[in-house]
């Protein structure tokens, strides 16, 4: 076997072993993440400050039509809802994102987008601790 096979064969090896050790440290950041996230909901926190680094949540929506809805149906019902305008044929989901979280934010909440689109629709949010460099 040459050297440089060798060589490759081990850099192999050590590469699995750090994606082994990346999963493990990725489960315990999403489940102590999922701890604070519930601290600090319960406590009124909004960002802290650690190691040179600020630590904020963030949410996330998503929007995504039901696997079983045709994109016919979601455009009858975008049209039903007043939101003809962002469909023709059919519709971009990012302006369909766009257009239920502009409901959510400007209407009060989930509670505000139509039965309509509820119906043909998967919509959540999900909330994360990310950090940026702090200041």
């Amino acid at each position: 076997m040459s050297l440089l096979m060798s060589q490759f064969a081990d850099l192999e090896q050590q590469r699995m072993a750090l994606e082994a050790q990346l999963s493990v440290v990725k489960a315990d950041l999403d489940r102590i993440g999922q701890q604070l996230i519930e601290e600090w909901l319960a406590n009124g926190v909004q960002n802290t400050t650690i190691h040179g680094r600020c630590y904020y949540k963030r949410i996330d929506r998503y929007v995504t039509k039901c696997g079983h809805i045709s994109t016919a149906l979601i455009v009858e019902r975008l049209r039903d809802c007043g939101l003809g305008y962002l469909c023709q044929e059919s519709y971009s989901p990012q302006s369909l994102k766009a257009a239920v979280c502009e409901i959510i934010d400007e209407h009060g909440g989930m509670d505000a987008i139509p039965i309509e689109l509820k119906c043909v629709l998967n919509i959540g949010e999900t909330v994360r601790i990310v950090s940026r460099s702090g200041a």
